[in-house]
């Protein structure tokens, strides 16, 4: 593994802004701690948009008090073109040249049936190709390996990932995944599609497996069988450095795994754990680059 991991990789992070507005500056003090320096951080947009301002602020914070690159998480759900569009105009404004753009979940459900806001765009494409016509910035768009939980299957999935990258995003960041097979299927089927854009595969650290089995069933990621014995057998009665060890392990060897598949580029769902963050690329061995 040790050779593997020599090689640089580019990875990335996504963060959430804290229930508490008042604690983004020390989220902001974490990441400029950061041993590990990220090609760029994400910073994600509540379901309907509910955190709208905590958001605004964090990618400003983050844009003007660290040196690392900013990617501010855009949706359509429930906020009319307009709406939507003067928050492009302000991260533009403030120099941000980064853009996640989701289509996003109902609120206060996301398992809810989605809705198209009746003044706003009524799909991701729509959204990208107005960002692109304002600003030539880039535009990462969301793919899932095991299809949304909306499509009705993986082959329409593809042809709405097709439709966000035909109109204009380059960038494909996958939701996370635990069996990189879905993955490499996934990586194939874009391929026959003819679907041209450098393909991010999404990697999240179990930290707390009943929270993330859960929000795995509502958003259709699979949680391999082996890790009921893992986690739900003897991981509590463990120490905090067994504890450590073993979701370290379990990140290093998926991550290998994808570097000799041909991967080059992770973005890691980083769940606010800076300190964690510097771990696993320790864990790694890699430096980040441009």
């Amino acid at each position: 593994m040790s050779n593997i991991f020599q090689k640089n990789i580019i990875f990335s992070y996504e963060v959430f802004p804290p229930q508490d507005i008042s604690n983004n500056p020390k989220l902001v003090g974490k990441i400029n701690a950061l041993t590990h320096k990220p090609s760029f951080i994400s910073v994600t947009y509540g379901a309907g948009g509910s955190n709208r301002d905590k958001t605004m602020d964090l990618v400003r914070r983050i844009h003007q008090d660290t040196d690392i690159d900013v990617a501010a998480h855009l949706t359509c759900v429930d906020s009319s073109i307009s709406d939507t569009m003067s928050l492009v105009e302000y991260y533009l404004k403030i120099g941000v040249n980064k853009i996640l753009a989701l289509r996003g979940d109902s609120p206060n459900n996301i398992s809810k049936k989605y809705k198209a806001h009746p003044e706003g765009f009524q799909k991701t494409g729509e959204l990208i190709k107005a960002i692109k016509k304002l600003s030539d910035i880039q535009v990462y768009c969301a793919g899932y390996p095991e299809k949304h939980p909306d499509s009705a299957n993986l082959k329409a999935d593809i042809e709405n990932l097709k439709d966000k990258v035909n109109s204009g995003s380059n960038d494909i960041i996958t939701q996370y995944f635990f069996d990189n097979n879905f993955f490499y299927t996934f990586r194939e089927l874009l391929n026959k599609s003819n679907i041209e854009a450098n393909l991010i595969p999404g990697i999240i650290p179990i930290t707390n497996y009943q929270k993330i089995r859960e929000f795995s069933i509502k958003c259709g990621a699979s949680i391999p069988k082996k890790f009921e014995g893992i986690f739900e057998d003897h991981f509590n009665n463990l120490n905090s450095e067994q504890q450590s060890e073993i979701i370290l392990s379990i990140i290093a060897d998926q991550v290998s795994n994808l570097i000799e598949n041909g991967i080059n580029n992770l973005h890691i769902y980083s769940l606010n754990q800076m300190s964690l963050m510097d771990q696993i690329i320790s864990k790694l061995n890699i430096d980040s680059v441009e």
